[in-house]
C-alpha cells in the first residue's frame, strides 16, 4: 500500500508518525538491541530482536512504517478511542 492510500485508509496515522518517535536502545540485560516506540498518549512498546545498534535504525527506516501501519488498525480495533 502506497503511502497516500494508507493515509488515507488511516487518515491520522500521518499525524501519529510525526509524534511517535521511534529510537534504537540497547537491552537492559543481556546483548543485543530493541526499537523503543512511544504512542502519542504516552505509551512505550519495545520492539526487542536486533544484533546491534545499526540493525534496529535499519528497521525504524526501512520496516517502521509497515509496522505502525499495522499496529495503528490493531489499537483502533481493540481501543478505539486511541486514534
Amino acid at each position: 500500500m502506497t503511502e497516500d492510500a494508507t493515509n488515507a485508509y488511516c487518515p491520522n496515522m500521518a499525524k501519529a508518525r510525526e509524534v511517535m518517535p521511534f529510537e534504537p536502545r540497547p537491552m537492559e540485560t543481556g546483548p543485543g538491541w530493541r526499537v523503543r516506540v512511544t504512542w502519542p498518549d504516552g505509551e512505550v512498546e519495545y520492539i526487542p530482536g536486533f544484533q546491534t545498534e545499526a540493525e534496529a535504525k535499519e528497521w525504524i527506516e526501512t520496516k517502521s512504517r509497515q509496522w505502525l501501519y499495522n499496529q495503528f488498525g490493531t489499537r483502533r480495533a481493540v481501543n478505539p478511542e486511541k486514534q
